[in-house]
């Protein structure tokens, strides 16, 4: 039922309730597929159909650009979450650019979750359900802030460092502490990780002294077999491709990779 909470998709129920007109969500479900086998960019195609069908059925303006926009887009969020590091905060500009505004985003995100799933039952998994969520929060907190003027390096900084440290004092760590781990990562770490992947990884390090490797690993998402994995160690000549090869023989593929530079020669590797 609309907005009942289904454990398989995380946030799906809290956006769907804010939906203006959810018969536009409906419309955009059926047109989005509709040109495939035809030839040519199936989303564009399909565009056309849905707008021709909103215009004959008289609805209005908005509501026949919403549709429009959502069929010949209908791809994008997948691709971005999947194929691009949404780390990066020139990727959430330029997503959040086309999305515009929060009402294209709600819209946007529902119809990929429906997509993905009512494509196969078998596509749809924790893992792809915690990418789409962290785009769409990124991308949410892009256009509330301005897309014209977005926050400067130094505030997401000091912000993302306030929220991991809220999370190690919580665990009981003091501020000392804290500041020493903080001390020891990468600027861009805190730019590029939730606060509590950042706090996991600086408690990981408290028992680790300088020129010593630290692997650490732990579910990527509850209930599901993806890991995250965070290395680390002394940078040294192929330490990439050995890493590589241990998690080939253990059966693991690699979704996503991040090497960063780190104080005193090391690197922090995820």
């Amino acid at each position: 039922a609309a907005g009942r909470a289904d454990e398989r998709f995380s946030i799906a129920h809290e956006v769907w309730p804010r939906l203006r007109k959810p018969e536009l969500l409906l419309l955009a479900g059926l047109f989005h597929d509709i040109a495939k086998g035809r030839g040519g960019d199936h989303s564009e195609l399909g565009a056309v159909d849905a707008r021709a069908f909103c215009l004959a059925h008289r609805l209005s303006e908005g509501d026949t650009e919403l549709v429009t926009w959502l069929v010949e887009q209908h791809l994008r969020m997948s691709v971005t979450a999947q194929k691009q590091d949404i780390s990066d905060a020139e990727v959430i500009h330029r997503f959040a650019t086309l999305v515009g505004t929060r009402e294209r985003l709600d819209y946007l995100y529902l119809l990929t979750c429906a997509d993905i799933a009512g494509t196969s039952p078998k596509l749809w998994n924790a893992w792809k359900d915690r990418l789409l969520a962290d785009l769409y929060f990124a991308a949410r907190r892009a256009l509330r802030e301005g897309l014209e003027h977005p926050p400067p390096r130094e505030e997401r900084l000091r912000e993302a460092r306030e929220s991991a440290r809220a999370l190690m004092q919580a665990q009981g760590h003091d501020d000392a502490t804290i500041d020493r781990q903080f001390g020891g990562m990468p600027d861009e770490n805190f730019l590029r990780f939730r606060p509590e992947q950042l706090a996991w990884q600086a408690a990981s390090l408290i028992e680790v002294d300088i020129g010593q490797t630290l692997v650490k690993a732990r579910r990527a998402v509850p209930d599901n077999d993806a890991l995250e994995v965070f290395v680390y160690s002394p940078d040294r000549d192929g330490l990439f491709a050995a890493i590589v090869a241990t998690l080939d023989r253990k059966g693991y593929g690699i979704h996503r990779a991040r090497v960063l530079d780190a104080p005193h020669d090391a690197i922090f590797m995820t």
